[in-house]
């Protein structure tokens, strides 16, 4: 009964927040790597949206450099005149992937089962054409304004549709992402690979560290810098070859974005 009513819900966050912070980090995958739109890559380009021949540019540099996988934490839902060059480089490429935003019914977010969604937000036709559909990038917002937990799922148009980290993890892991079970609270995918849930089938996210301290960053910018370096004859400022074989994550993590958020570790993780 109190359980339902929530009564030790703030409590139980407080401690959640606590036990994040005490415990060593965890161990980070070497292949995972994190390509930052942040704060010198808009000082040196000057401009935020970036023309989607940058991106575009950024693309073919990992294809050349043979990425394992590219994933756009961002979405193009308004056309712009860069769109025919990006999308023929998403094509070219043919790894990379691309997530959705789902509108979900606030009174269905404190419940169990799947979430319904009433609406999405894609991209435009031409670039969703062109990649891979992988899946959202919803999360849930506790009270206290931080971000602990995801959907694993959401329901929309009776389509079962994974989190975006957890589609890309599981063509890592060589899953099947449509082979997917809910029993009680735990998620069972292929049959092979089972997840604890609470309310809504969400997934509370094991940050493994401080934002910088976790994983192995790249700036946009130096990228596109090191790669004009290497064709004009002098020393990069970036090993491009440390590229091969990796998952890269290109987001914006600038100061003052809206894509800083708090967490239990920090108060302003991208």
């Amino acid at each position: 009964f109190l359980a339902f009513f929530e009564v030790f819900h703030t409590y139980e966050l407080l401690l959640y927040d606590l036990l994040c912070k005490v415990r060593p980090p965890l161990a980070i995958h070497h292949d995972i790597v994190i390509i930052e739109i942040s704060d010198d890559t808009l000082h040196n380009l000057g401009t935020w949206p970036l023309p989607r021949d940058f991106h575009a540019s950024v693309i073919d540099i990992l294809r050349e450099f043979k990425a394992k996988m590219v994933i756009f934490d961002m979405f193009f839902s308004e056309p712009s005149e860069y769109d025919q060059i990006f999308a023929e480089s998403l094509k070219r490429a043919g790894n990379v992937y691309v997530p959705r935003i789902y509108d979900i019914d606030s009174r269905m977010e404190r419940r169990y089962g799947l979430p319904k969604a009433k609406g999405v937000i894609s991209n435009t036709k031409l670039l969703d054409d062109a990649t891979q559909f992988a899946g959202h990038i919803n999360t849930f917002v506790d009270a206290d304004g931080k971000i602990r937990s995801v959907p694993l799922f959401i329901e929309h148009h009776s389509r079962k549709v994974p989190h975006l980290a957890l589609r890309m993890a599981c063509t890592f892991l060589g899953l099947d992402i449509e082979s997917v079970s809910f029993r009680g609270r735990e998620v069972i995918i292929d049959n092979r690979l089972r997840l604890p849930v609470a309310f809504n089938n969400s997934f509370l996210v094991n940050f493994p560290a401080p934002w910088k301290s976790s994983f192995t960053h790249y700036s946009y910018f130096e990228i596109l810098k090191s790669y004009k370096d290497l064709q004009e004859g002098r020393k990069p400022m970036l090993d491009l070859i440390a590229l091969k074989g990796k998952i890269c994550i290109i987001g914006l993590t600038a100061s003052g974005t809206p894509e800083i958020r708090a967490t239990p570790l920090e108060a302003s993780y991208p």
